[in-house]
């Protein structure tokens, strides 16, 4: 399935992030890297450095070919970093579920 971009609504333009949204995005997670650590399952301190963020962007750049796809919100208005996310798709489509035997009394 193809995913057009990006995506515009009144207030933010939804995008994959790129490498020009690098220094935005790691000043963002500076500024709130203890909140992070307490709620996202990522934020460990290997994921700290720029480095690592660079690495995840280059990653998710080919968006078209993977079950997810990471999108940086931008201020339609004056383009300033708002937020990232990820939009995640059924990890389960096109695979056999497994059912458990039932167990004999």
């Amino acid at each position: 399935m193809r995913h057009l971009m990006p995506i515009v609504t009144p207030r933010l333009v939804l995008r994959p992030p790129i490498l020009d949204d690098l220094d935005a995005i790691q000043a963002a997670k500076e500024d709130t890297w203890n909140d992070l650590q307490l709620w996202m399952a990522w934020a460990f301190d290997n994921q700290r450095p720029r480095q690592a963020l660079e690495h995840s962007i280059r990653r998710t750049m080919n968006f078209q070919s993977q079950a997810s796809i990471a999108l940086a919100g931008l201020h339609r208005i004056n383009g300033d970093f708002v937020r990232l996310g990820r939009i995640v798709g059924n990890p389960y489509k096109g695979r056999r579920q497994r059912i458990a035997k039932p167990i004999s009394a």
